[in-house]
């Protein structure tokens, strides 16, 4: 699909007001006029929330969800780890290959699942209209497993883990409901409340909430609002149900910063900050798209390629 036809596209299923609100926020950031752009940024996604509100009907979704969780007794307290990596772990890039190795390393008492294109029927059979969109293009694969990971949680439980994130310790223990919350993402969609990336355990409600939600969206529309879709729904359900809200709020803050080693792959650390960093703060968002250098003693060759089963 051409720009002018995408762009066209767009203000025909979500009005004219998103289209020039979005437009504004990519050229202030362009001209790194930050403040105006963040301020535009606010006023889009009030515009959006409200727009998803009624697009999806989401008070009518959580009243279904309420009545359906109260007449029926799931417990989510799966032992599983869901990791999605759609082409298959032998394809995957080595740095994903490295954060799945390290996940495995400090999860040994959880069943850690790989997904991939060829066993992910044996978990979750998408709607006709999400596998068509899928398969043409309209949909990504990043959004695909925004999907995925919501109606695992809804239907067996257990924890999700982005194939990107890169663990130093058990971060489970004692934990009913998980996500990552920290001083890290104040000024997205979640201010820090939540990471869809990394998230599980005791909130059928969310989860619940979460799929019918997305179902609903994709079966109305061939594009995104917004590319952080997940954060806005999560948003909803949280301003919308005490219940949810109650159990994001009690997740303690994490240490640290998940981003320095993403942002430090090619810098070099001495053994003790390593250790210490590491040890403070045990959850770690990666990218594979960096580009590496041929140094033996940065950080992705010191400390996380290491963890590559050749």
């Amino acid at each position: 699909m051409s720009l002018v036809k995408k762009n066209l596209k767009y203000i025909q299923e979500f009005g004219l007001v998103l289209f020039i609100l979005s437009g504004l926020v990519s050229i202030f950031g362009i001209f790194k006029m930050w403040n105006v752009q963040y301020f535009v940024e606010l006023w889009k996604r009030k515009k959006v929330k409200k727009y998803l509100e009624n697009d999806i009907c989401t008070h009518d979704i959580m009243q279904e969800v309420i009545a359906t969780e109260h007449s029926k007794d799931i417990v989510h307290k799966s032992n599983a780890i869901w990791v999605f990596w759609y082409q298959g772990i032998e394809c995957a890039p080595d740095i994903v290959k490295a954060c799945i190795a390290s996940i495995k390393e400090n999860c040994k008492d959880y069943d850690v699942v790989i997904l991939d294109k060829d066993n992910i029927s044996n978990y979750y059979v998408p709607t006709r209209s999400i596998q068509q969109k899928l398969n043409d293009g309209r949909m990504s694969l990043t959004h695909f497993s925004d999907i995925l990971r919501m109606n695992l949680l809804n239907s067996y439980g257990g924890r999700w883990i982005d194939a990107t994130i890169f663990l130093t310790g058990d971060v489970f223990k004692d934990r009913r409901f998980f996500t990552l919350k920290g001083d890290f993402d104040t000024k997205r969609i979640s201010e820090g409340k939540w990471t869809g990336f990394f998230m599980g355990g005791e909130n059928p409600y969310l989860y619940h909430f979460l799929t019918i939600a997305f179902n609903q969206y994709w079966e109305k529309h061939d594009m995104l609002i917004g590319y952080f879709l997940i954060d806005y729904l999560i948003d909803l359900a949280y301003c919308s149900n005490e219940s949810i809200k109650a159990c994001i709020d009690s997740v303690e803050k994490i240490n640290g910063d998940i981003y320095f080693l993403q942002n430090n792959l090619n810098n070099i650390l001495d053994d003790a900050k390593y250790q210490k960093f590491t040890t403070e703060t045990m959850v770690h968002k990666l990218t594979y798209k960096t580009e590496l250098i041929e140094n033996t003693d940065s950080i992705y060759n010191k400390y996380i390629k290491i963890h590559i089963k050749k």
